[in-house]
C-alpha cells in the first residue's frame, strides 16, 4: 500500500474472548481480543470495528486485506501512516 494513502498492520486475533481490546505488545506485535466466534466472518467484522474504534477513525477506513481464515490478519488502514496507527494503538492499549 502506498504510504501516502495509508498502511497495513498485522494483528493476531483471539475470538470468543471475554475481553474486547486491541493493544501493542512489548515485542511490537499487535493483538486483538473480540467476543465474536470465528465462524461466519463474525470475528473478522468485530476486528474491523474494534480497530476503527481504537484508532478513532471511520470503519470505512479499515479493511481486512488478508487472513480471512487465519488468526493473523492484515488490516489495511487508509489515510493514516504506520507511525500514527501504532501510536494510537499504544495509547489505547495503555
Amino acid at each position: 500500500m502506498n504510504p501516502e494513502n495509508g498502511c497495513e498492520i498485522q494483528v493476531r486475533i483471539t475470538p470468543k474472548s471475554s475481553l474486547v481490546k486491541m493493544e501493542r505488545q512489548p515485542d511490537g506485535t499487535i493483538k486483538a481480543w473480540v467476543n465474536e466466534p470465528p465462524h461466519g466472518g463474525e470475528a473478522n467484522s468485530a476486528l474491523v470495528s474494534l480497530a476503527a474504534k481504537t484508532l478513532g477513525i471511520p470503519k470505512s477506513a479499515v479493511k481486512l486485506a488478508s487472513g480471512h481464515k487465519s488468526r493473523v490478519k492484515t488490516l489495511a488502514i487508509h489515510g493514516f501512516s504506520l507511525d500514527d496507527v501504532l501510536q494510537r494503538i499504544g495509547e489505547a492499549g495503555g
